[in-house]
């Protein structure tokens, strides 16, 4: 006599026990490596996830995954305000990719700081793209751009013409893929803002990457755990809520990233979603970046500046912060100016500069002077207005 599920829940509840050690020594390790500036943080985390949510909530969602920034916000209001409707007279899209480990609060502190530095930045709309939710996109960087392009579907069958894309980290990554595709294969006017591009593998990778990818494999088996055993849902959920409050207190933390508004936006996140989910998540992003080679770094700059060198319709700043914890950016630098060099791209159409005392956090860090951040910004808004939409250069793509 058999009983239904019987098999699955005997080897999920195997497979777990044997991962228990596993799981112990990463959050050893975790402990372990805490330094005032974590604890701060995660004690922050916390405080702020006592406090009652702000009631209206800057973004507003267009689509699955993808999510307007409102106009409100942008001008330094707290709330809905009759002043933002005045202001939102240009039609050109600014989209904002996401970085390891961040979600879609994550850019607002920053933006809000462009928007003071350069008051004509609030008269775009910007909207947020969400990281992929499903396993499959985590497979490996080919897969997750497949399904970012999913995400990005919608907006980009309204935006034919032109676009800026910004992008922090892996989203640099990805806003130098795709704003290089846009740009040759639909001759769209792309302005390409690319905040410390992670271009190369570092020698020695951060151990915070290889502390939160190890829990990978452990929260991929603890969810058809808690599937199998729904009597320790909330148990569960207060474990990865825990872990995953640990998570980002770690990175705001490493990255300079922490302020009172970057807290409250994050606690705003982590008190509206699944704790299980966006834990599952985060250990995969980190899993992933943990995976990728150097070789495939390599081939994807290449082809990015491949596409850029015909690409007469595109603009692109690439930067770094000469403080970066997570990079180095001597190689990064070299490797991004030797493709240059080999695909002969033009240097009118590709900026590169380093900005002093920044770490890895372009955009997110509360004591960087965001000046500079906001002339390139408004400048790739500019290339993206100026002029109709160019020639598509699919046929030479093809060719080259």
């Amino acid at each position: 006599m058999s009983f239904p599920g019987l098999r699955e829940w005997v080897l999920v509840g195997w497979r777990q026990t044997v991962l228990l050690p596993r799981m112990y020594l990463l959050i050893g390790w975790l402990f372990i490596r805490q330094r005032a500036p974590h604890r701060r943080a995660i004690a922050a985390l916390f405080k702020a996830l006592r406090a009652p949510a702000a009631s209206a909530s800057p973004l507003r969602a267009l689509e699955p995954g993808l999510y307007e920034v409102e106009p409100w916000f942008l001008l330094g209001h707290d709330a809905p305000h009759s002043e933002a409707n005045e202001t939102r007279s240009d039609t050109l899209t600014v989209v904002h990719l996401l970085g390891t480990g961040e979600n879609i609060y994550s850019p607002l502190v920053g933006l809000r700081q462009l928007c003071r530095a350069d008051e004509r930045l609030c008269a775009p709309r910007h909207v947020i793209v969400d990281t992929p939710h499903d396993a499959a996109g985590y497979l490996g960087p080919q897969e997750f751009a497949t399904r970012l392009r999913r995400v990005l579907a919608p907006l980009l069958a309204r935006e034919s013409e032109r676009l800026v894309i910004v992008g922090l980290s892996r989203g640099a990554m990805a806003s130098l893929d795709l704003g290089a595709e846009l740009a040759s294969t639909q001759g769209m006017r792309v302005g390409v803002l690319a905040m410390a591009p992670p271009m190369t593998r570092p020698k020695r990778p951060p151990h915070s990457v290889l502390n939160i990818g190890g829990f990978e494999p452990i929260m991929e088996n603890f969810m058809p755990y808690l599937a199998l055993n729904p009597w320790l849902l909330p148990m569960g959920r207060w474990i990865t809520r825990d872990l995953y409050v640990r998570f980002s207190g770690f990175i705001l933390a490493e990255l300079r990233m922490v302020s009172d508004a970057s807290v409250a936006m994050f606690a705003r996140y982590i008190q509206a979603i699944d704790p299980t989910l966006a834990c599952l998540r985060s250990v995969r992003e980190f899993a992933l970046l943990g995976r990728v080679s150097d070789a495939e770094l390599r081939h994807a700059v290449s082809m990015a500046m491949q596409r850029f060198s015909f690409s007469d319709s595109a603009h692109v700043t690439v930067c770094w912060g000469d403080q970066d914890a997570w990079l180095e950016i001597g190689p990064c630098r070299e490797r991004l100016e030797s493709m240059i060099a080999r695909h002969a791209v033009p240097s009118e159409r590709i900026e590169v500069h380093t900005l002093k005392g920044v770490s890895h956090g372009v955009s997110r860090e509360p004591a960087q002077d965001y000046t500079q951040l906001a002339a390139w910004l408004y400048r790739a808004c500019e290339h993206a207005r100026g002029g109709p939409r160019a020639r598509s250069y699919s046929s030479k793509a093809e060719s080259a």
